[in-house]
């Protein structure tokens, strides 16, 4: 090890503030070290500092505000401590900061207004804190706050924020409609804003969001026709939204979809069959509904579905023997319903088969023989019969 620039040339070893010699440091990583205790005032001595990993330690205490004077920061991050107390307001002095990452800490108090001035930040994630107050008008690529405290109305000037691309603001207290100005982010791919006191409707401009693939509306309530105009979307959650009726018909033009989640409403009406005509699905969720009438012989043409979840309704009749088309089929969960007749032997035909639940229903005679052979790798024996009735 050398001292090129002769640093520690005057140091004192009874000193317990080094940081002070330490002018031309410009990385700092103690992750993952067990340290205890507070973060040392002295860290805004390290003047030269661009990056600081304090992650996954035992941290506690506050961050100090003397990190504002680290004008070079480009990456904090103290994720995993048990850092309490609020964002000193000075954080907003870190003109060149990226990346701000403290989220599963202790943190309390509201994000400080000076978080406005961090036009270069891309990823704030501050997740399973106890931060409250509103939310700032400002932000870089990636809001990640979910589990925290936050309160108060989605501000409008949100949509000014061009370069969000994710957006996770679930779990927290937040009321009122989502802002329409949501739909001016051309670039957010992911948004999650579950769990929280939102209500109104979902705004037209949505439709306008071409690169979303992830969004969770769950608890929104009113789903509109518009929201598959999200051309990439490929994760559309809508559980626990008291949605009545029949399916949103939105939702069965989504070509682009991949998993669905629907599961806790109170849909009536058939199985949306209409369902089975999206190339690209791989996930249903229907469980926790009060959809009736068969299961469709179209199932059949879902050749890439890997979950069925329609547990929880009304479904009558036979299961038909197109289910056996499903060959990778991971997991089929029909239990709780009102099916009856025989099991179709077409079931072993799902080769990927893993998860089968046929529990609670009113199907007649005895298993199919053929289900014995289903030893192929990777099969739970998960096969829950529970009150299957033979007659």
């Amino acid at each position: 090890m050398q001292d090129g620039f002769d640093s520690l040339g005057n140091w004192n070893s009874s000193d317990q503030t080094p940081c002070g010699c330490l002018v031309h440091l410009t990385f700092l990583d103690l992750s993952d070290n067990g340290l205890v205790g507070g973060i040392p005032n002295e860290i805004g001595k390290c003047t030269s500092l661009e990056r600081i990993y304090l992650n996954n330690n035992k941290f506690t205490g506050q961050i100090p505000s003397e990190v504002g004077k680290l004008s070079n920061l480009t990456s904090l991050n103290l994720c995993n401590n048990r850092i309490g107390g609020p964002i000193p307001e000075e954080i907003g002095n870190l003109s060149s900061l990226v990346e701000f990452v403290v989220y599963t800490n202790n943190i309390t108090g509201s994000i400080p207004h000076s978080f406005g001035n961090l036009k270069n930040l891309v990823t704030f994630r501050a997740g399973q804190n106890a931060i409250s107050g509103s939310l700032p008008a400002e932000i870089g690529e990636y809001m990640v706050l979910w589990g925290n405290q936050v309160s108060g109305v989605i501000p409008k000037e949100l949509g000014n924020c061009s370069r969000l691309e994710t957006i996770a603001l679930y779990q927290n207290n937040l009321v009122g409609p989502l802002p329409p100005e949501i739909g001016n982010l051309k670039s957010l791919r992911k948004l999650y804003i579950y769990r929280n006191g939102l209500n109104g409707t979902i705004p037209r401009e949505i439709g306008n969001l071409s690169l979303a693939a992830e969004v969770d509306f769950s608890e929104i309530r009113r789903i509109p026709p518009y929201i598959c105009q999200c051309s990439s979307l490929i994760l559309l959650n809508l559980e626990y939204n008291d949605l009545n009726g029949n399916t949103p018909s939105g939702v069965l033009s989504c070509r682009s979809l991949v998993q669905l989640c629907l599961v806790g409403n109170m849909l009536t009406g058939s199985f949306p069959s209409q369902l089975c005509n999206l190339p690209n699905l791989s996930a249903i969720g229907l469980n926790q509904n009060k959809f009736t009438g068969p299961i469709p012989s179209e199932i059949g043409n879902c050749q890439k579905l890997q979950r069925l979840h329609i547990s929880d309704n009304y479904f009558t009749s036979e299961l038909p023997k197109e289910i056996g088309y499903l060959s990778q089929l991971v997991t089929f969960n029909t239990s709780s319903n009102l099916l009856t007749g025989w099991i179709p032997p077409e079931i072993v035909n799902c080769t990927m088969l893993q998860r089968l639940d046929l529990s609670r229903n009113r199907f007649i005679g005895a298993l199919p023989d053929e289900l014995g052979t289903l030893s192929f790798s990777g099969f739970q024996k998960i096969i829950s019969l529970e009150t299957y009735q033979q007659h």
